[in-house]
């Protein structure tokens, strides 16, 4: 209810410079199943954390390299829960990026700077000359990656 009252701007969008690609009949948006990935991440990082962990966004990513993959911008998890539980989130991603189409090679959280607040979890499906530099010189990019699944080939 509450994206149809936002929605309800002019033509149905809130702004002018908003592309709705698809709506149904009833107004609602054609994705559900990126809207169920998203709620069965945050159900998975509610159970490990066992208080509220939030899910603000789930992101489809397309990067100009090659490399194609998915983030779940999240909230209230920090970086040792995610360590006590890698297997089970692991898992999970990969079933869900398989549903998508994507086979990741790697699957890492993205910290906060400074804590150990999680900020996001990404599957990557690396393009190759990334997964080169991820597998042969074994370089993560930045400080604020922790790696938990890398596919060596």
């Amino acid at each position: 209810d509450n994206c149809q009252k936002e929605y309800a701007g002019v033509g149905g969008k809130p702004w002018p410079d908003i592309l709705i690609f698809k709506m149904d009949n009833g107004g609602k948006s054609d994705f559900t199943s990126i809207l169920e990935y998203r709620s069965s991440i945050e159900e998975l990082l509610r159970e490990i954390s066992r208080r509220p962990a939030y899910v603000m966004q789930f992101n489809i990513f397309a990067r100009a390299c090659g490399c194609c993959g998915t983030t779940a911008v999240v909230r209230g998890i920090f970086g040792d829960e995610i360590n006590a539980k890698k297997d089970m989130i692991v898992s999970h991603i990969l079933e869900l990026s398989k549903e998508l189409g994507i086979v990741p090679t790697m699957i890492y959280s993205m910290m906060v700077h400074g804590t150990d607040a999680v900020a996001g979890i990404s599957a990557q499906q690396a393009c190759e000359g990334c997964r080169t530099t991820y597998e042969e010189y074994e370089i993560i990019p930045r400080p604020d990656l922790e790696m938990l699944y890398l596919e060596k080939g």
